[in-house]
């Protein structure tokens, strides 16, 4: 070995480069996780979605054969009066028939008006994302933000619609009957039991079966694809933050942490959004809001890379130069 690699690898720090090397795979593993996570998620909105499809479609076909049930009960019933018999039975009985092929008319129109909404969401909110998530230099920050916006909309208009939905469902439950009912639940406990897209689970029958390969880290949990209140909160906490990153990403600060708020209401332990307020702050010159921030970050997850650097960084700041922000503290969520 010549003089000059032995002097090159006196310089060579093993310790620090075994450290570079840990935190790369850590992130690395983060970022794996983050992109199973968005793929779970969106198993949960396409089968929300088809669930809502096809609820629409049995409803519709269901009014339809009721309605047709009602008017062959009532032609029977004119029959019977111009025979002189009795025809109260079908008459009444044609009513009936009429009253629940209108429910069932009315609630395939909400399940349909659902199905069009969820899609609505589904695609603004994964454009907007597509073009976060991009490799280009040059993000569409405008046309990111105005999915996301669209998506908001649709959103609001679906969480206004969720009384009469759940309303609906209860209805159907009485309508079909009990049979019905049990096998639409069973078939909800198959589909909501296990989560292994979330919880890394490696088995294919049920999680009894499985072996969590890793300690599992804070991170969202999945709402059932059933569950209609918790994907709207799903879809409030990712159309939010997606708001806020291109507010951040913009310059718009103010507005940045207003929508990352949004999504601390409803979260409390969505680190993406405690991390992404704190760099508002930070980049507010309020490094002792940021430092909240990021230290929250670290108290949930002691391994978030980003949130140690960003928490040291801060520091250093407010030991070298201070910080103005005591007075704002309550715009912390």
């Amino acid at each position: 070995m010549s003089s000059s690699s032995y002097a090159a690898w006196a310089k060579f720090d093993v310790e620090k480069e075994l450290e570079r090397v840990d935190e790369t795979e850590h992130r690395e593993d983060q970022e794996k996780q983050q992109l199973k996570q968005v793929h779970a998620k969106e198993n949960v909105e396409t089968s929300a979605f088809q669930a809502a499809q096809q609820s629409a479609d049995v409803l519709a076909a269901q009014a339809a054969v009721a309605a047709l049930k009602a008017k062959k009960r009532v032609r029977r019933g004119k029959g019977n009066v111009n025979e002189g018999e009795n025809s109260d039975t079908n008459f009444q009985e044609g009513d009936g028939e009429i009253e629940k092929a209108a429910k069932l008319q009315t609630q395939a129109m909400l399940f349909s008006r659902k199905q069009k909404l969820l899609q609505q969401i589904m695609e603004n909110r994964r454009l907007g994302d597509a073009i976060v998530r991009g490799k280009e230099e040059k993000k569409d920050w405008k046309q990111a933000k105005k999915s996301f916006e669209a998506a908001l909309i649709a959103t609001k208009k679906l969480e206004e619609l969720s009384p009469e939905l759940l309303k609906a469902e209860e209805e159907q439950t009485q309508l079909l009957g009990e049979n019905e009912s049990t096998k639409a639940n069973q078939q909800d406990k198959k589909h909501g039991d296990c989560k292994h897209e979330s919880e890394g689970h490696t088995c294919g029958k049920s999680c009894s079966h499985g072996d969590s390969k890793k300690k599992k880290e804070p991170g969202e949990t999945l709402p059932k694809a059933n569950d209609l209140l918790a994907i709207v909160k799903m879809f409030y906490k990712d159309v939010y933050l997606g708001i806020g990153t291109c507010d951040l990403e913009e310059g718009r600060l103010a507005a940045a942490s207003e929508a990352f708020k949004e999504v601390l209401v409803r979260d409390d332990v969505h680190l993406a959004a405690w991390i992404k307020r704190g760099e508002a702050f930070e980049r507010m010159d309020a490094p002792l809001l940021a430092m909240l921030h990021f230290n929250r970050v670290v108290s949930l997850d002691s391994d978030h890379e980003s949130g140690k650097e960003a928490l040291e960084r801060v520091k250093a700041k407010l030991l070298t130069k201070g910080d103005s922000s005591f007075g704002t503290i309550r715009l912390l969520p």
